[in-house]
């Protein structure tokens, strides 16, 4: 299976399980978001219009992006593109500890 970093983004494809409930999560100007960057305001973007996003109900710090036919391009200003084949992917964000505890990777 897939398995990718971009810069703090990990996709990792996955196989859904039935039963999870998804909350599909808006697009922003017309792009799928799988982050924003806090401190540079860059985001790991997607424009094709065959993914979407989702929350996955009972899974906090953790989306499901979707991808259909013909695959889809992750970009970043600061990271090469990725090419993601049509799938799931579990969207997680790299954490690192710091001497005040588990904090979100930021770029």
């Amino acid at each position: 299976m897939f398995s990718a970093r971009h810069g703090d983004v990990v996709v990792q494809q996955v196989e859904v399980i039935d039963g999870q409930t998804l909350t599909p999560i808006p697009r922003s100007n017309g792009m799928v978001v799988l982050a924003e960057g806090e401190v540079t305001g860059h985001g790991h973007r997607i424009r094709s219009r065959s993914a979407a996003l989702y929350g996955i109900d009972g899974r906090t710090g953790v989306k499901l992006c979707r991808v259909g036919a013909g695959g889809a391009v992750l970009r970043h200003e600061e990271h090469g593109p990725i090419k993601l084949p049509p799938g799931d992917y579990e969207v997680t964000i790299k954490r690192q500890w710091s001497p005040d505890g588990w904090r979100d990777v930021r770029d």
